[in-house]
């Protein structure tokens, strides 16, 4: 055997759980295969925490508050509630500084099995766990269906910026949405890096994925024009769509409870599927950093780390974790479906009055059924019609 873990995909969920792995069991060998030349791509990660981050990955943790603020036309506020960011570039420094020589960047995948990957230079690494955590390719996204799920949208544009002067700002802006409204719901945020260093990004929940580079680009620096900064330059720039699913993926329809945690390397000869490509993220916010840590931390502490076994464990995992995105499916459908898009604001203007820890919980993916009914008695009026009105219905029409 070439390793002992073999993941194939360094972005976000393949860089996070072979750290995990390496550090809880450092007699492994834990290879990380990655096709571009660095790990993360060209990111900035944004998520809510309910506390510290985990101490294995505290360090790659670009910058953090314990308060964040959101303004709405008719609210604004400042919540105390742990705001972190990732940014690629120190994503990618802190994953090669800990597994070293066992990152091999530029290394493209022509096969993978459950115990074996063939690169496209004819190379067969062999390992007893093979996890495929490739993310989101191009051939999985239509204008409206992702995974065989329709779905809408959440996009961005983002820059960081350096200015001639001081922005003053001391804490990030999550959500400001006094602005005119257009694809649905439109808001900016931003997130003060340095003194004179700060990221701005105007983002949308749209039923389509397309973006307007040139629009968008002069929309946002007409945004920090208003706010009184003054751009020196520009520094790094970033495009983003990800699905937001209206109903259940097709993959997870089979019956769970009778999967045997036994016999199962033989029986299916594909590798441990993990990543946003098979819809591991929060299905509202998109964000995908905390199921990331979950799954990983899940994974890492398995007592078999082969294919077969950590593929039937997850399955389980798995089922737990749909019944929690299922609610957070229920929402999109009541913001995409159900409401006139022009009115979508006044959902997340009513959802961030509620109480610190219902938000809190919301934004981090663990939501409780207290938390569904509190979330859910805010929504919006409903637009009249049968199609809207089943919005609540879990299968797809």
């Amino acid at each position: 055997m070439n390793a002992d873990v073999i993941v194939v995909g360094g972005g976000l969920t393949g860089g996070l759980l072979a750290l995990r792995l390496a550090l809880a069991h450092p007699e492994m060998r834990i290879l990380l295969l990655e096709r571009e030349a660095t790990l993360g791509g060209n990111h900035t990660w944004q998520y809510a925490d309910l506390g510290d981050p985990p101490e294995w990955m505290a360090k790659m943790i670009s910058r953090s508050w314990s308060e964040q603020e959101v303004r709405f036309p008719t609210m604004e506020r400042v919540l105390p509630i742990r705001h972190c960011c990732i940014r690629s570039a120190d994503f990618h420094k802190y994953v090669v500084e800990k597994l070293g020589s066992d990152v091999r960047l530029g290394c493209d995948v022509r096969k993978i099995s459950d115990c074996e990957v063939e690169t496209s230079k004819g190379e067969i690494l062999r390992a007893p766990l093979v996890i495929d955590t490739s993310g989101i390719h191009p051939t999985l996204i239509s204008s409206t269906k992702f995974l065989e799920t329709p779905c809408a949208w959440v996009k961005y544009i983002g820059f960081d910026f350096r200015l001639t002067e001081s922005h003053g700002v001391q804490i990030p802006m999550t959500m400001d949405s006094r602005v005119p409204q257009m694809e649905g719901f439109r808001y900016f945020s931003y997130v003060p890096w340095e003194e004179k260093r700060i990221y701005v990004q105007e983002s949308f929940l749209s039923s389509t994925p397309d973006l307007n580079y040139a629009r968008i680009s002069r929309s946002i620096r007409s945004y920090v024009n208003r706010a009184g900064w003054n751009i020196a330059s520009v520094e790094r720039e970033e495009m983003v769509a990800i699905p937001l699913p209206l109903f259940g993926f097709p993959i997870d329809n089979e019956d769970t409870a009778k999967i045997q945690t036994e016999g199962e390397d033989f029986a299916n000869q594909s590798p441990v599927f993990l990543s946003s490509s098979q819809g591991w993220f929060h299905s509202t916010t998109g964000q995908a950093v905390s199921d990331a840590v979950r799954v990983s931390d899940f994974i890492a502490g398995l007592p078999r780390l082969r294919t077969g076994p950590v593929r039937a464990e997850l399955r389980h995992f798995r089922r737990n974790w749909v019944e929690q995105q299922r609610f957070y499916r229920l929402i999109n459908r009541l913001i995409f479906r159900a409401t006139e898009p022009s009115l979508r604001h006044m959902f997340f203007d009513r959802f961030f009055g509620l109480k610190e820890d219902v938000v809190a919980r919301f934004l981090n993916g663990t939501s409780t059924k207290a938390d569904a009914a509190k979330i859910l008695a805010v929504k919006p009026p409903i637009r009249n019609g049968r199609i809207f009105k089943n919005w609540q219905l879990e299968a797809a029409p």
